[in-house]
């Protein structure tokens, strides 16, 4: 017995590739039983060549897969620890999301709409949006801050009621303690600092305690970073004019990615090494490249203190807390982790809160 595609039964099952075969149709069989059909004497087409016939077959085709056919990709992901996925790229819409349990049965997740990933600026206790910070002023010129603000970058604007405002000219973290250099950077005189407060303020008995403010020199508002410190470079960490980091071991760049920005001190000199505004373009191993080249007349042979590479946190508090905290779909109420009926107390209950399988968010 043969089937409807001409295959014998022996064929059909004893080769993979023709399973399913039979519910298809070829172009081919199309444009042949077309030509038999309508394409002759006395028939609708008297005459037509078969590669027109073919043409309109594949036009017919195309206009069908954008109006009708289903174009629909399945894709498995382990998600990681960060709970986040990159979309896949050729995405254009999702039909479902689902989390597979250990039995391989598929639960439907719901997208929420009842959350978002705001803007996340600094603010200072009267809800300003403006990083201060406590510091000590010596008379060196050095400042101390009260803690570790990796969100202080070098060519922020420092202002204080003694000081006036100065740029951050370099910055070290010691023991969780940030220390600051003010004054303009020029890699040319990269040792000449411009701000000692002794020499700015001859009279002042040091040292000095006060509340600076800190801005961005484009005048934004700040945002809170992150931040990764290689451990400490005992070999040379770039060469001299070009823009290459070496450390001492591959394990040591771990957590640094491209588009950090570099800050850090020159060991003996307490400022930084690197222009404003330099970034990590690369990473490789115990290689890090930069996108310019670090001050070349002090470039020094070691870092007591390693190398600080920072980046802006983008996540707001809201995002943050809905990814650390279990939906409130699957529990019920937030003071625990348990799933119960909630005793029948279902009244107003959001419909898309009312299944156990949890919820997404798309950024």
């Amino acid at each position: 017995m043969g089937l409807l595609n001409g295959q014998t039964e022996h064929q059909y099952y004893g080769s993979e590739e023709l399973f399913g075969k039979y519910q298809f149709t070829s172009l081919t069989d199309i444009i042949n039983q077309f030509i038999i059909v309508y394409v002759g004497e006395d028939k609708i087409i008297s005459k037509v060549k078969r590669t027109d016939v073919a043409f309109h077959a594949q036009r017919a085709l195309a206009e069908l897969s954008f109006d009708t056919f289903k174009s629909c990709k399945a894709q498995e992901i382990t998600v990681p620890a960060s709970l986040q996925m990159v979309l896949p790229q050729d995405y254009v819409n999702y039909t479902k999301i689902s989390w597979v349990d250990s039995a391989g049965i598929k639960h439907l997740l719901y997208p929420t709409s009842k959350t978002s990933n705001p803007t996340n600026h600094l603010q200072n206790s009267n809800g300003d949006f403006n990083l201060e910070v406590q510091s000590t002023i010596n008379a060196s010129g050095e400042i101390t801050l009260d803690d570790y603000y990796p969100q202080i970058q070098v060519g922020d604007i420092v202002s204080g009621p003694s000081i006036g405002s100065w740029p951050v000219h370099g910055n070290t973290t010691v023991a969780g303690v940030t220390t600051l250099v003010l004054g303009d950077y020029d890699a040319a005189t990269i040792i000449a600092n411009t701000f000692v407060a002794s020499t700015v303020l001859p009279n002042a008995t040091f040292p000095i305690t006060e509340t600076l403010s800190i801005s961005n020199a484009s005048g934004g508002l700040k945002f809170e970073y992150t931040s990764v410190t290689t451990p400490s470079i005992t070999s040379a960490p770039w060469v001299v004019n070009e823009n290459v980091i070496t450390l001492d071991n591959a394990s040591d760049s771990e957590g640094v990615e491209v588009g950090m920005n570099i800050e850090g001190n020159s060991g003996a000199f307490n400022f930084s090494a690197w222009p404003p505004g330099t970034t990590v373009t690369g990473v490789s191993g115990k290689y890090i490249t930069m996108s310019q080249p670090a001050g070349a007349v002090l470039a020094p042979t070691s870092l007591s203190s390693g190398i600080t590479f920072t980046k802006p946190l983008t996540d707001s508090d809201t995002w943050s807390n809905y990814k650390s905290s279990t939906p409130s779909e699957n529990q019920d109420d937030y003071q625990d982790d348990t799933y119960w009926k909630m005793n029948g107390n279902r009244y107003g209950l959001d419909p898309q809160h009312a299944q156990a399988n949890g919820s997404f968010y798309r950024l």
